[in-house]
């Protein structure tokens, strides 16, 4: 057989094969006639659960806010501290709170009445370094320790600030106000009153150079042993006393 009839029974066969082929593809419905894909989606609830999100989105803890807000009167220890879910107490957010030099925190105290009785407040408050304690004024915070305890203690703390606060019902050795041991913070714009110590009733002050200004220190008693220093008293400090005004303070060996 020569060249020619060879290819011409070579494309014979491929004809007769691409015949065969489709006959066999028309044969199966599936695939001469794809079946339709007109689905439609009905009757969804695209709602969002919102105890879902909050079951796996938490609230962030205090430890982690620049700024923590305490309200006696409307507040948890159990919320986060934020403005809409305040603390209850003080001690609560100085116990969690943190703060660096680069990164400082602020405490601000809601108007009410800080006392064991009034919303489980426990004394004496301590302070920490780079966490200020701000109150929303004297007038209406109040910090009562109930002649238990000193009211405020501030040892070897920097960067921080007390203020906005009434501070009473204090009492204590060194100290019944406010006890500032080797510290560097500012303390202004306070009611410091009826406290009781042997020494420094309103404010105990040693060591370093703390801020004390525009306070109004008043009726506190020094009384015992050395009875010195009813309004303020220090001990190798040299503290910035501005502006403050002193009235009804009384020692028994010295007043102030």
């Amino acid at each position: 057989m020569n060249t020619v009839g060879r290819n011409y029974q070579v494309l014979l066969r491929a004809a007769l094969c691409i015949a065969w082929l489709i006959n066999a593809l028309a044969a199966i419905p599936a695939l001469a006639q794809p079946a339709s894909c007109d689905y439609q989606i009905t009757d969804v609830d695209w709602s969002v659960d919102a105890a879902f999100i909050g079951a796996r989105e938490p609230h962030p803890e205090a430890s982690m806010l620049s700024n923590i807000y305490v309200d006696a009167n409307t507040g948890s220890d159990t919320n986060d501290g934020s403005q809409q879910s305040p603390l209850k107490t003080i001690t609560k957010a100085t116990t969690v709170a943190t703060g660096t030099g680069d990164a400082p925190t602020t405490i601000y105290v809601a108007a009410g009445t800080y006392s064991a009785a009034d919303n489980g407040e426990a004394f004496p408050i301590n302070m920490k370094s780079w966490i200020s304690i701000i109150g929303e004024g004297a007038e209406v915070v109040v910090l009562d320790a109930g002649g238990s305890s000193i009211v405020v203690n501030i040892s070897s703390v920097s960067g921080a600030a007390l203020s906005g606060c009434t501070i009473k019902g204090g009492s204590g050795n060194n100290g019944g106000g406010v006890v500032c041991n080797n510290s560097q913070v500012t303390i202004s714009g306070n009611h410091i009153t009826e406290n009781t110590a042997d020494s420094g009733a309103g404010i105990y002050c040693l060591g370093k150079s703390p801020v004390i200004q525009e306070n109004i220190i008043s009726s506190n008693t020094a009384t015992g042993r050395l009875g010195m220093g009813g309004g303020i008293f220090t001990v190798s400090a040299s503290p910035q006393i501005l502006d403050n005004v002193f009235s009804g303070n009384s020692g028994d060996m010295v007043g102030a």
